[in-house]
């Protein structure tokens, strides 16, 4: 008969069983890394590949919805009901017809951060900028029934900003 025998209980069985255990306490903690590894390169490659592909694009609350909400984006689309924000800098030709160059790049900039950011802050996402135009939407990509409410309550806000804006302008402007 093959197998094990026990033999008269010494060291050398304490040392045998000592490396034993050793040994398969270190397979127990590759196994464990092994896991946690498959888990960050397989398992949440989906959330790795959302953040990643949108977060140039949407704000990070809504990115982590879309991540809670463990389904991604579905190629093709949905008709939904959303809300289209439009706006533009009413008199732009002329404002940049007296502002320098870099006055007008530091401007636009600071008027499209503001303006993103209160949209964001509502939970549209700026689907492009056409010169000095916003294009945003509401309502998508995730769904939101409160989608128009949100797009007027940022409206109202982008104006607010915008006025604070023309004050700074204009005393920049005449210093």
């Amino acid at each position: 008969m093959v197998g094990f025998r026990p033999r008269g209980g010494g060291h050398a069985d304490a040392a045998v069983l000592a490396a034993l255990a050793a040994c398969v306490a270190a397979a127990a903690a590759w196994v464990g890394a092994a896991a946690t590894g498959f888990r960050f390169l397989v398992a949440d490659r989906d959330r790795r590949f959302l953040r990643k592909s949108f977060g140039l694009y949407l704000a990070s609350a809504v990115i982590e919805k879309m991540v809670a909400a463990n389904k991604p984006p579905a190629l093709g689309g949905k008709n939904r009901e959303v809300t289209i924000y439009f706006s533009n800098v009413a008199g732009f030709s002329s404002i940049a017809e007296v502002l320098t160059p870099p006055e007008l790049v530091r401007s636009m900039n600071e008027y499209l951060s503001a303006m993103t950011d209160i949209i964001q802050e509502y939970g549209g996402f700026v689907d492009k900028y056409i010169g000095d135009a916003i294009v945003a939407v509401f309502g998508a990509p995730l769904d939101d029934p409160n989608h128009a409410e949100r797009a007027v309550s940022a409206a109202l806000r982008c104006r607010e900003r915008l006025h604070r804006l023309n004050v700074e302008l204009a005393s920049a402007h005449r210093a």
